[in-house]
């Protein structure tokens, strides 16, 4: 039974009436089976095993959707677990109420309400998480609507995100050239894409794997190495 967090505040908007395959949240497959069209080199079976690996010495994996709709991802990869060898414990974030999972959702803990609140309530913790993914998700979200770069959520994740850890996100501000960013103007598009470079720098990040505006970040620990 999923465990259902409150982190006010929520969109309480109907499903939006655009068509009868309108759906707020990819399956894992689906999801795989894009990245395969996109070329992106990206197996979620083959990464997670080799996270757990890495986190050997942990008994679980904690995996964050930040923007995770119903959850159907989180479901594929919670469902991994005896492939990998390892537990994995999945947490989404999601601010529309439409997007509460039912009973019989297989997802550990679903927040509903935005990462900064989930944050700042404690529901999100320092070093908490191995893994987090952000497809079009809040990182995608603050960017186009406050038209910045991350500048709110890519700290959050840096913070809760364990040293070694990896982000796998969308970010258009990658690919300045892109339609989404050209909207924006082609000064204010190399501007963000500076800024976003620097920010990631800024909170530890190095990029691993770059397939467009698909990208694996690290998080690496500015005191001390991994071992």
């Amino acid at each position: 039974m999923t465990e259902i967090l409150r982190a006010a505040p929520v969109e309480q908007t109907p499903k939006p009436d655009i068509s009868d395959n309108y759906r707020e949240s990819r399956s894992l497959f689906d999801l795989e089976d894009l990245f395969k069209k996109w070329g992106v080199p990206f197996n979620f079976e083959e990464y997670l095993r080799l996270l757990s690996r890495k986190f050997a010495h942990t008994e679980s994996l904690m995996v964050l959707d930040g923007g995770c709709g119903t959850g159907s991802t989180l479901e594929g990869i919670g469902k991994l677990s005896p492939a990998i060898g390892k537990k994995i414990i999945t947490v989404g974030i999601d601010k529309a109420e439409r997007n509460i999972p039912s009973e019989d959702a297989e997802i550990d803990t679903f927040i509903l309400g935005t990462i900064q609140n989930a944050h700042e309530l404690g529901f999100i913790k320092p070093n908490q998480f191995h893994f987090i993914l952000d497809f079009c998700g809040a990182l995608f979200y603050d960017s186009s609507v406050n038209s910045g770069c991350g500048e709110i959520i890519i700290p959050i994740y840096s913070q809760v995100l364990a040293s070694g850890g990896n982000l796998l996100a969308f970010a258009y501000e990658l690919v300045p050239d892109a339609d989404w960013m050209k909207m924006r103007g082609k000064e204010t598009a190399e501007q963000q894409h500076k800024r976003f470079l620097e920010l990631l720098a800024e909170n530890n990040f190095r990029i691993v794997m770059q397939k467009s505006a698909v990208v694996l970040l690290e998080k690496s620990n500015s005191t001390s190495s991994m071992h």
